[in-house]
């Protein structure tokens, strides 16, 4: 089974699946871009963002606005490149995006809702535009109306739309540009919805602000809160995801929880009423990840199976009907999933794991020379190749997906974390370039 694989389901208004058609899907169909290239995926009721395992950035979906990002107002139901920067993180928001490059700098475009650009004003852009000059911007989640980033230093920023207090600043104020969240410098993830924040600290504990409707801020009422408040007692939380309605967060002892509103059976424990504060989804420890969409989410357990329940609005849990879940369902069992988005009101994404393979060694021998990092290969190389490994001396280097065929003399880049953790550990740089000669 090949890795990297971008799978999408549910509504397709404007492409936003990316399939090549404005058609709803009810079950996961592939990326037009078939192959193993994609790293990450972002989606919202609107458009879509991805990153490729080379970095380079790419968008689809709806074009009001310039939220595709390559200076036009059209839409796409297939990926385009946005520059040709390499970037490593990203979030799609409603009709606008955040993403942050290699470099550390954060980059946003689209319509400008409440100054959510963060840019010091409310004028849309139609390509991606610097927010400040700072180069240590970690972790984004933009919700289309506020967006919350945290820096490298753990401090927590915050800017957009702020009615609902949902930008800690003790206040309901709109801000345009960033502003510190609490002078702690401890978060490690984040999480917003419209109307709501969530983080968590470096100590395992949980905490909301903002609108507490549904009791989505998980404190056990339905009282809104325009700073910090932590979410229970508990020291043990890993990671979090909320939509409109419904929130989902994983313990670290692989336990997933959720709470809010749990019409058509967002909250996976049979619950359909409001639920205030965390209760468990079924008795499983295994989960790995998950993502809230509008009454629905979207999970992973550490098998590499994909979990979806909740509302079933034009085939969003990707099972093959439009009927609800208030339980977990398994759904393309054939496959090994890593990654996943659930977007809004209708659209989920998500991408193929490749570990399943080992990574075995191919028929093709290479001899590296660490001096001038030139190989020499003793023939042509197929048309599509997942996985080249290259031995370094005993260092394993391996380059995940090459795509295009290659022979003597060719070039092609190091793609993929484990190339770069050999290739740094055994000659303390990376070349960005391996030469194949005669």
């Amino acid at each position: 089974m090949a890795g990297n694989e971008l799978w999408a389901w549910g509504i397709n208004n404007s492409g936003v699946l990316g399939d090549g058609t404005v058609i709803n899907r009810s079950s996961p169909v592939q990326n037009i871009l078939s192959g193993g290239v994609w790293a990450k995926v972002s989606t919202s009721s609107t458009h879509t963002l991805g990153i490729k395992t080379n970095g380079t950035l790419w968008s689809w979906g709806e074009g009001s606005g310039g939220s595709i990002g390559n200076n036009e107002n059209i839409s796409y139901s297939s990926p385009v490149q946005i520059g040709s920067f390499s970037w490593k993180e990203i979030s799609a928001g409603f009709f606008n995006n955040s993403a942050i490059r290699s470099d550390g700098t954060l980059w946003t475009w689209g319509v400008n809702y409440s100054g959510i650009l963060g840019l010091n004003d409310t004028d849309a852009r139609s390509s991606p535009v610097q927010v400040g000059s700072d180069s240590n911007w970690d972790q984004i989640s933009n919700t289309g109306a506020h967006a919350l980033a945290i820096k490298t230093d753990g401090t927590l920023w915050g800017w957009g739309e702020g009615s609902s207090g949902q930008l800690g600043q003790n206040d309901t104020f709109t801000y345009s540009s960033p502003v510190q969240i609490t002078t702690d410098n401890d978060w490690k993830q984040i999480s917003a919805s419209a109307l709501s924040s969530f983080a968590i600290k470096n100590n395992g504990t949980l905490w909301s602000w903002g609108e507490g409707n549904f009791g989505i801020l998980g404190n056990g009422d339905t009282i809104s809160l325009s700073s910090p408040a932590q979410v229970g007692s508990l020291s043990n939380w890993s990671s979090v995801s909320v939509s409109l309605y419904n929130a989902v967060a994983l313990k670290e002892n692989g336990t997933l929880w959720a709470w809010g509103e749990g019409d058509s059976g967002a909250l996976g424990n049979g619950y359909t009423a409001i639920v205030s504060s965390p209760v468990q989804v079924g008795n499983a420890s295994n989960w790995a990840s998950a993502s809230a969409g509008t009454s629905s989410v979207v999970a992973l357990k550490s098998n590499g199976t994909l979990w979806v329940w909740g509302d079933n609005y034009s085939g969003k849990l990707g099972n093959g009907t439009e009927n609800d879940s208030s339980s977990p369902i398994q759904i393309a069992s054939d496959k090994n999933w890593k990654f996943v988005s659930a977007g809004g009101y209708g659209s989920t994404m998500a991408i193929t794991d490749d570990t399943s393979t080992n990574y075995p060694l191919p028929a093709y021998t290479f001899r590296v020379n660490v001096i001038d990092y030139t190989a020499i290969v003793s023939q042509n190389l197929p048309d599509r190749i997942e996985h080249i490994v290259l031995n370094l001396e005993n260092q394993t280097v391996y380059v995940s997906y090459v795509d295009k065929p290659l022979k003597h003399g060719d070039t092609f880049t190091l793609y993929g974390q484990k190339a770069i953790k050999c290739y740094q550990q055994y000659i303390g740089k990376l070349p960005k370039i391996l030469e194949l000669v005669n």
